[in-house]
């Protein structure tokens, strides 16, 4: 009969090391790495001309809309 000394669900990860054990079931190391190549893919000045994409899309839209109410 095995004695209660050590964790039985936990007691396989007493054997590896604290930083590769971890990183390899953390939620956190994959987290990081989509932010790192989120990271990759920014660009200076992106979010102003997504900005300015949707406020003249919906002003198009807008504007569609008040031509439509006008023709009826």
């Amino acid at each position: 009969v095995h004695s209660l000394a050590e964790s039985i669900s936990f007691g396989r990860f007493m054997s590896e090391p604290l930083g590769k054990g971890w990183e390899k079931w953390s939620s956190f190391s994959t987290h990081r790495k989509y932010v790192e190549e989120a990271e990759s893919y920014a660009q200076p000045g992106s979010v102003a001309q997504k900005k300015a994409f949707f406020e003249a899309h919906f002003k198009r839209i807008a504007a569609q809309r008040a031509a439509q109410q006008e023709a009826q």
